[in-house]
């Protein structure tokens, strides 16, 4: 997916929802919020809905900057 500022190259999982996930995704790109931290804080919020975790790590391509965005399951942590 293209996304503010480069590539996202975004892995949806095994998930029976990621269609909707997908689409959500999509709109945080048209979007165009600007600038890493912005998307971080809209890929959480889309995380949330969908009771997923996410994880977002920068990357330089040789084509040039791009963002890896991985979506899971939630994980329990012990306290």
């Amino acid at each position: 997916m293209s996304g503010p500022g480069g590539i996202l190259d975004v892995w949806l999982g095994d998930l029976a929802i990621s269609s909707a996930l997908e689409t959500d995704v999509r709109a945080v790109c048209a979007a165009g919020t600007g600038g890493l931290p912005a998307l971080a804080v809209a890929l959480g919020d889309v995380a949330r809905r969908h009771r997923l975790e996410v994880r977002i790590i920068p990357r330089i391509r040789v084509d040039g900057p791009s963002v890896l965005v991985l979506f899971g399951p939630r994980t329990t942590r012990a306290k």
